[in-house]
């Protein structure tokens, strides 16, 4: 008996069939495809980098404000008068040369190219360079009263180095040279007026002899504390007399570096530091301090440096120029009150760096690793399910 079914519907839902399932087979390649790129992913990053992970790096953290210019206030017979202080001494038991009252910075000597001109030094051998400014009244004199002698004698503390007479002035007027004479017997100097420097003295008697004497500071000591007192002498009439003047003392300190590892307190050397008067100064990188002709100090096995020789009581400033190795080099300037001492007794400045968290990359047997293998199994997984499903709907569909 003919079928009762209208001709040509089979042939178009077979079409449809056919369709569906080669989309779904197309689906199943494209979950395939990018499971087996995440596979592959896991083989491919690790030699991107490497096979390593990033190394990390630490932070860092790290005074001095460099001394005044220094002079010892004024030595008189009756009140002191004071120079501005110049920085401070070298370290101890090594002399350096003197440096000149006026320490403004000079233009650095050509050298090998750099990124950026050194800073100037401020001249400090050793460290500054005391001027003891000794004023003594000239006796008044009658008619009839002869002056015959008249000066000024100093004798410096062992850990001042004489270097010079660098004025002699009477009644506000510099003396010529023929006017008096300097004789150096050890640490005692004497300025003495000759006869022609009498003759000034008896044309205008009652003024200020005033004479200054520059001299190193060759050890700061074991307190840091360095006085000097002069005797200013006179004879008239054969009346020989002499006056003690009053006691002037400088005062120095010193600054001992430690540089530790914040996260372990392990001592670091290598660490570079420069010492500034003024902060404005570390800022800047201009006109550091100078101990024995040495601007730039090196923290040694132990994470220490030593700075000694500096004006106190102060405030200064410390500029790391170089980290340890694995450090970030520190920025900010470091303030560093210093107090008075010997070198036996500096002031502390502990400095520590804080080392940065290891960042790692993905690697073979690591986390990532796990990862990429979970997602591209997952998607391989779900590739093979779905190619499953399809397949049963096909069958119960024929």
């Amino acid at each position: 008996m003919p079928s009762s079914k209208p001709a040509g519907r089979t042939a178009p839902r077979d079409a449809t069939r056919r369709e569906r399932a080669a989309a779904r087979g197309r689906t199943r390649r494209r979950f395939l495809a990018v499971g087996a790129l995440l596979m592959s992913a896991l083989f491919l990053v690790p030699e991107a980098f490497g096979g390593e992970a990033l190394a990390s790096t630490a932070i860092g953290q790290a005074p001095v404000a460099s001394p005044e210019a220094f002079a010892p206030a004024a030595v008189e017979t009756d009140a002191p008068a004071t120079d501005a202080p110049v920085e401070g001494p070298a370290p101890v038991d090594e002399p350096s040369a003197p440096v000149p009252e006026e320490t403004s910075p000079v233009e650095p000597a050509p050298s090998e190219p750099a990124p950026a001109p050194e800073p100037d030094p401020v001249d400090t051998e050793p460290s500054e360079v005391p001027e003891w400014t000794v004023t003594a009244p000239a006796p008044m004199l009658g008619a009839d009263d002869e002056i015959t002698q008249f000066g000024i004698r100093d004798t410096f503390d062992e850990r001042l180095d004489y270097d010079s007479v660098s004025s002699v002035t009477y009644n506000g007027v510099a003396l010529d040279a023929a006017d008096c004479t300097v004789t150096v017997d050890g640490q005692t100097v004497t300025v003495e007026l000759t006869a022609t420097g009498l003759a000034k003295v008896a044309a205008a008697p009652g003024q200020d002899l005033v004479v200054v004497f520059d001299t190193t500071v060759n050890s700061i000591g074991v307190d840091g504390i360095i006085p000097n007192q002069a005797i200013a002498f006179t004879n008239v009439n054969d009346n020989y007399n002499e006056t003690d003047s009053n006691e002037v003392v400088t005062e120095w300190g010193s600054i001992k570096i430690v540089k530790t590892d914040a996260a372990n307190g392990e001592l670091l050397s290598d660490a570079t530091f420069m010492v500034y008067a003024s902060e404005a100064d570390a800022l800047a990188g201009t006109n550091p301090i100078a101990v024995d002709g040495v601007t730039e100090f090196t923290t040694d096995a132990n994470g220490e440096a030593l700075i000694a020789g500096l004006k106190a009581p102060g405030t200064y400033w410390l500029v790391e120029t170089q980290a340890p190795a694995g450090y970030v080099l520190i920025e900010d300037p470091i303030a560093v009150n210093v107090t008075v001492g010997g070198v036996a007794t500096p002031t502390l400045a502990e400095v520590d760096n804080a080392n940065q968290p290891q960042v790692e990359l993905p690697l073979t047997g690591g986390v990532g690793t796990l990862l990429f293998i979970g997602g591209g199994a997952a998607l391989i997984a779900l590739a093979v399910g779905l190619a499953a499903r399809s397949r049963n709907k096909q069958q119960a569909s024929a």
